[in-house]
């Protein structure tokens, strides 16, 4: 098994997130010469995530990985994550304060990126029967912080 598979399996299988989980992370998201640790991680935690629901240790993690000082691509993909979480766990977004506060930050963080990608994720649900019991994205909190203008809600339509 190579390092990045490791990595994934470690943070894909983690109960709970200890001090040296979390700093083993963040060096992780500051090596710009090698990302692939970093996304490996990333894949990881998204996946438990998704498998065993919204937890906020992980949520933590992934929400570190989108500040700038960290590789670009591996901002982009814990964006993704988070993005599609919050859409499929609406219900949970909606009840717990700390994920809303995160979100807002990286809203503040990613004013331009984080309605595109709203929106992409929204055009590729119409396309995925896998995922049509997820609820309406314009149903959701995320849709309701996130897409705010008029132009952006045109594109919605």
């Amino acid at each position: 098994m190579d390092r990045a598979t490791q990595i994934e399996d470690w943070y894909h299988q983690l109960e709970r997130v200890s001090q040296d989980d979390q700093a083993d992370f963040e060096v992780m998201l500051l090596d710009h010469h090698d990302p692939a640790d970093a996304s490996a991680a990333i894949m990881g935690t998204a996946m438990n995530l998704m498998e065993k629901g919204i937890r906020n240790d992980l949520m933590q993690l992934l929400f570190k990985a989108t500040h700038s000082a960290n590789e670009r691509s591996v901002q982009l993909q814990a964006i993704t994550h988070i993005i599609s979480l919050y859409w499929m766990q609406d219900d949970i977004v909606r009840s717990n304060r700390d994920l809303q506060e995160w979100l807002l930050d990286m809203l503040a963080d990613h004013p331009g990126e984080i309605p595109q990608y709203v929106h992409a994720l929204w055009q590729a649900h119409k396309k995925l029967n896998h995922l049509q019991h997820v609820k309406d994205l314009k149903q959701t909190l995320l849709y309701e912080v996130a897409i705010v203008g008029e132009k952006e809600r045109k594109e919605f339509e």
